[in-house]
């Protein structure tokens, strides 16, 4: 009766050792699942986020100031009968015109001009009307501490 009672106690106790080393076999197995998802989608996310990244010229058509390079300005001038509520500016490398460069409700009258202060070098401008639906483009070179004036035309 004792060697049975020491058998039970004895398969008690290796049952609950195999139990315990099943339980953290599993819990291994769950973790490196997560992992390896998470490594996985993780090499899918990221070049995809690398080449967002890489797109904000696109979206924004890029920083008119560049830090420590130096500086010139684009003036827009309306020789035109409506008013320009638009002025897209970009890097001549930038393939999009990016965003309205106006302050929020801003606008540029018939015979007046607004100054933009940007990087010396290469810039496509385009200027319009939205309520005319015209629009003007032309590439400008700044020079630094210098004025490009880009004259917008009915």
């Amino acid at each position: 009766m004792q060697a049975m009672m020491a058998a039970q106690t004895l398969l008690r106790s290796s049952g609950r050792r195999i139990a315990a080393y099943l339980a953290a076999l599993l819990a291994w197995r769950w973790f490196w699942g997560m992992l390896m998802n998470v490594l996985v989608r993780g090499t899918l996310v990221l070049p995809a986020l690398l080449l967002l990244a890489g797109c904000e010229d696109l979206i924004t058509g890029g920083d008119l100031i560049r830090p420590g390079e130096p500086t010139g300005a684009i003036e827009v001038v309306n020789a035109t009968s409506y008013i320009i509520d638009v002025v897209l500016i970009s890097g001549c490398e930038v393939v999009s015109y990016g965003l309205n460069r106006l302050p929020d409700g801003g606008a540029i009258g018939p015979g007046g001009s607004y100054a933009f202060e940007v990087t010396a070098g290469c810039w496509d401008v385009d200027a319009g009307s939205i309520a005319a639906a015209g629009e003007a483009r032309q590439r400008v070179t700044v020079d630094a501490g210098g004025v490009a004036r880009y004259t917008v035309h009915d």
